[in-house]
């Protein structure tokens, strides 16, 4: 798993060269500006996903470590819910552990 920011579509030039496909290829600005993206190895191929900088920032702390709680706070722009959703539904998320909650209840500790 991986984050990236090429300065240009390298998205699509990577699908255009993957595809044989000349007039995609042809059709790329290379000047249309940076994209941002989660690179992701699968069971058989590489993914390769597109996200709005809001979302990307959001999956760039997550992967840095930050805990959820920060990383919600410090992008309220994310429309967090599909990002979460997704990063469970293809099994992004490879560790956790619980924190202390901040009034004081250690949610560490086995609850009833």
């Amino acid at each position: 798993r991986g984050l990236g920011r090429p300065p240009f579509p390298a998205d699509r030039s990577w699908r255009a060269v993957l595809d044989r496909d000349d007039a995609a290829l042809v059709a790329i600005d290379p000047a249309s500006g940076p994209v941002h993206l989660l690179v992701q190895r699968g069971d058989d191929a590489i993914d390769i996903e597109r996200l709005d900088q809001a979302s990307w920032r959001f999956a760039a702390a997550l992967c840095a470590g930050a805990p959820l709680g920060a990383a919600l706070a410090a992008h309220p722009d994310c429309d967090a819910t599909p990002v979460l959703a997704d990063f469970l539904a293809r099994g992004r998320f490879i560790d956790f552990s619980l924190a202390p909650y901040e009034d004081g209840i250690d949610l560490s500790e086995d609850l009833p």
